[in-house]
């Protein structure tokens, strides 16, 4: 979805679009940039951007549980995130 100001808002879920997940804005300079977004969980969804061949810059957003939810899904949640920070996968 593109703002007022030229910028763009991106939405990323792995159940209905209309509920839950996670987003992103993104500068429109970067726009020319974006290799990848990917809607992990309904929780976690990562953008890639990549402006040079040897320069990634991976942004992950994240949806955290509070403290009213299972230390098994606040675990599980940590275990999703460090698996996609030391993901070596190239573009």
């Amino acid at each position: 979805m593109e703002l007022t100001a030229g910028h763009t808002f991106y939405f990323k879920s792995t159940e209905n679009e209309n509920l839950k997940g996670v987003g992103f804005i993104l500068h429109k300079e970067l726009e020319i940039w974006i290799t990848e977004i990917q809607g992990i969980s309904d929780r976690i969804a990562r953008v890639l951007i990549t402006k040079a061949r040897d320069t990634v810059w991976k942004t992950i957003q994240v949806y955290a549980q509070t403290t009213s939810h299972q230390e098994e899904e606040v675990a599980d949640l940590y275990e999703v995130i460090l698996k996609i920070l030391d993901s070596r996968k190239s573009h």
